[in-house]
């Protein structure tokens, strides 16, 4: 017998109104009632309403976002209710967002009502990606009877990710004009450390509410593609749903089914993750990439005259490496300075690239050495019609200052006692000393080899021919670069994405460095990522000048003990100096390796004092064209010989003790060089020997205790030596041939960072505040050693300085070796 469903619905509708009423009578909804668009817990799944429901999470936003969401027509006991709709916008830190939720529902006189609500939120946050602490403004507007009570709620939140592991979040709501509550947390646990696998649970509790009595859900969610998640959630009232979503880069869409009806979701802005860049359309562009002024390695924090860094252009090479979008580099070397080893480095680099099967466009105007050697390796090289490629070789020399000395009344006394130390021969001396031409021959011979070997391969040119186009022709127009095989045709920048269409086969769009994935794209893992600390030493050893060792120490040692860096990376580039400022850098970094992995990447020199700070790093590597060692002491006297006689100055001092007036001497107006008036006395310079060979023989046994080498094994290299980098591995003062790049990796390697993991690099210090030269061009600041007008005044002003005292310095001529571009 059927039944009549009226009376049923009638005794159903009675036994649900007072719960309804009551429902309605609570000063807030709870969590599960209007957080209905969410797939997951906030913290756990997705992006979390961009901050709506946590207000910490609006500081994880990378960039501008806006979500649409709504809900279909549900069918109730009651009948049908309209669906909800909500938006949402947020900025990197801010949120603002609202959710329309309509319901009906059954009055006291039996008659069926539908009322409407709007939630809106504002929120703003801070912290990092480990601690974020968010705050928050909820203001309901409408009729509130289904929304709760309380028309203004405080918002707070906060997230907690310490590792790629492990979300935790707690968010909060408190009624304005009451003692009303919600609390809502979530954990989310990641298996593998990434987005693959994610496992959640969140429980909800209000004030009006046991602890027993609690909402709460739990489930999981995978990512089997780039930018596709699904996610499966049960709560505690048994209720499943299943959500899906799907990043098409700047657009998401989102999807979830549950048992009254679905959800649906459109997110516009910053690009995420996305199967049709990562997967189905590899290989669509080429990054265009444009090397201007000279590579540095630090940077002035405000108006810096100079070109890019070499650790930026080497993450930039590594992102188009690993990013399969990029079909090759069009590189633009037009107006681009660098050292020898600098360009051996990002040459290097550029290798790595290639050999993933991409090819590379590079156009050159003027070139020389070093310039040419870093863009041989281009698979289609273009040189400007009317450019002129300048390769004469290498060629090193020095200008001697004795004679000149000489005759204006200076004297100099080197106190030279090792062979090869020759830091002070341009004052000493007329021509240049055998031992020093010895090693001058031996770095340009591992230049000169390196840059034969590395471009022959790639130009496929025999080396004998190269050779041969070098010592008979050293200068060739455009044209005959491209006869001789070192272009492969001449053309000008604005012409480039015909030839890459051309060498391609196809036509291709343009990539800039802050498209690229790595950059574009959030970091998808959880936490604050692994740090390596990357600090330069950089200038020459000086406390307060220089590498300012006095900062450089408190900098190391406070690495050392800071839990958040995983390694320590040390870019020398210094020809030595002061033993003291040397030794207190090399001692704090000795303490840090006790604690972390310390590697020591050197530059273009890093001799003497330079090798110094390197010596007890777990790990060395050096680039061919790196000048090294030169572990040696050396020191000199200046003093006014008849040079006050030739300008009828006279000068007159008092003294106490017998060697007191080795003090005084001649002080001339802006000059701050102060000449003494006499030479040394045999018996004090035989002190002074003593010191210098006490101090040489303490640097040989520190060397052989860094270096894990025997005393005589050191001795033999020793003696004030400079070697190239090439040489120095199979002399054991370095351990690999690499660059920053390799340093880099093998300290990622040494701390137990995954390669699948980004890494976070901090460098310091900053060269400075405000670059002088920016304001005043050409105008010679000290404390730039590499190569430019600054380096003789920087050697000078020690030397006036350090006038008598030990010097742990190679020559700084030898860092101009192929400066030139």
């Amino acid at each position: 017998m059927r039944r009549n469903p009226i009376p049923l619905t009638f005794l159903t509708a009675a036994l649900l109104l007072p719960s309804a009423w009551a429902q309605s009578s609570r000063e807030l909804l709870p969590y599960h009632d209007y957080a209905f668009f969410l797939q997951g817990p906030p913290g756990c799944i997705g992006q979390g309403l961009l901050g709506y429901v946590n207000p910490a999470l609006a500081g994880e936003m990378h960039g501008p976002q806006l979500m649409y969401y709504f809900t279909d027509k549900t069918k109730g006991l009651f009948g049908e209710n309209e669906g909800s709709t909500g938006l949402f916008a947020a900025v990197p830190g801010l949120h603002a967002g609202y959710i329309r939720r309509p319901s009906r529902f059954l009055t006291p006189d039996s008659s069926w009502r539908t009322v409407r609500s709007t939630d809106y939120r504002i929120a703003a946050a801070i912290g990092t990606r480990r601690y974020r602490f968010g705050l928050g403004y909820s203001r309901v507007s409408g009729d509130t009877r289904f929304s709760g009570r309380s028309r203004d709620q405080l918002l707070c939140g906060f997230l907690f990710r310490p590792g790629p592991h492990l979300s935790a979040g707690i968010s909060g709501r408190f009624a304005r004009r009451s003692d009303a509550f919600e609390m809502v947390a979530d954990v989310g646990i990641r298996p593998f450390g990434d987005s693959r696998v994610t496992l959640f649970s969140e429980i909800a509790y209000m004030e009006d509410r046991t602890f027993t009595d609690v909402s709460w859900s739990l489930g999981a969610g995978c990512e089997p593609l780039p930018g596709l998640h699904l996610t499966a959630r049960w709560f505690d009232d048994r209720r499943l749903t299943a959500g899906i979503s799907l990043s098409l880069g700047r657009v998401s869409l989102y999807s979830t089914a549950k048992e009254h009806g679905s959800t649906f979701g459109i997110r516009f802005g910053a690009p995420l993750p996305n199967i049709p860049d990562l997967k189905l359309h590899p290989r669509t562009g080429y990054l265009h990439l444009t090397l201007t002024g000279r590579i540095q390695h630090t940077r002035y924090r405000f108006l810096d005259s100079g070109g890019p860094t070499l650790v930026s252009l080497l993450a930039t090479l590594q992102a188009a490496a690993d990013d399969p979008r990029v079909a090759g580099i069009a590189l633009n070397c037009s107006g681009a300075e660098c050292s020898a080893e600098t360009a051996w480095e990002l040459r290097t680099e550029l290798e790595r690239f290639r050999r993933t099967g991409r090819n590379i466009v590079i156009f050159i105007d003027r070139a020389g050495m070093n310039l040419y050697h870093l863009a041989s390796v281009a698979d289609c090289l273009v040189i400007d019609p009317q450019a002129y490629l300048l390769l004469p070789g290498y060629a090193m020399g020095r200008t001697y200052l004795a004679g000149l000395l000489d005759r204006i009344g200076i004297g100099f006394d080197e106190w030279r006692f090792y062979r090869y130390k020759s830091a002070y021969e341009t004052y000493s001396r007329e021509e240049m000393s055998e031992a020093d031409r010895e090693q001058r021959e031996a770095l340009l011979a591992a230049f000169f080899d390196t840059f034969i070997s590395d471009v022959s391969a790639a130009r496929k040119i025999a080396p004998a021919a190269l050779d041969s186009l070098i010592n008979t022709k050293a200068g060739f127009s455009a044209f005959e670069a491209v006869e001789s095989g070192l272009a492969d045709r001449t053309g000008r920048w604005n012409t480039i994405d015909a030839v890459i269409d051309g060498l391609e086969g196809r036509s291709m769009g343009r990539i800039s460095p802050s498209d690229l994935t790595r950059a574009a794209f959030p970091a998808e893992q959880w936490g604050v990522p692994p740090r390596l600390a990357l600090v330069y030493a950089e200038g020459i050893c000086d406390l307060d000048t220089g590498i300012r060792a006095r900062k450089l120490e408190e900098i190391v040692r406070k690495l050392a003990s800071d839990r958040d860096v995983a390694g320590v990376v040390l870019r020398v580039n210094s020809p030595g100096g002061d033993g003291m400022a040397s030794d207190r850098v090399a001692e704090a970094v000795r303490e840090c390796r006790r604690r972390k992995p310390v590697i020591v990447s050197q530059g273009e020199v890093a001799a003497s004092g330079g090798y110094w700070l390197s010596m007890y790093a777990d790990s060395i590597f050096a680039a061919p064209a790196t000048i090294t060692g030169s572990i040696g002491v050396i020191g000199g006297w200046v003093w006014d010989k008849s040079f006050s006689r030739m300008l009828d100055i006279h000068t007159e001092s008092v003294q106490r003790g017998d060697h007191a007036d080795l003090l005084p001497g001649l002080q001339l107006p802006f000059i701050t060089l102060p000449l003494p008036s006499r030479n040394l006395a045999p018996d004090e310079r035989n002190t002074i020997e003593r010191g210098i060979r006490s101090m040489y023989n303490e640097f040989i046994a520190k060397v052989a205790a860094g270096r894990n080498m025997p005393v005589a094994a050191v001795k033999e290299i020793a003696q004030g030596r400079v070697w190239s980098g090439r040489d120095a591995v199979g002399l054991g003062l370095v351990d690999r041939i690499g660059g920053l790049s390799q340093a880099l990796s093998a300290a990622r390697t040494m701390a137990g960072i995954g390669p699948g993991r980004r890494v976070s690099i901090i460098e310091m210090p900053y060269k400075g505040m405000i670059d002088l030269n920016a304001l005043l061009p050409g105008l010679p600041v000290a404390g730039a050693f590499t190569g430019n007008q600054a380096a003789p005044l920087d050697y000078l002003s020690l030397f006036a300085r350090y006038n008598g005292k030990p010097l742990f310095l190679a020559p700084w001529d030898l860092i101009r070796i192929g400066q030139l571009p």
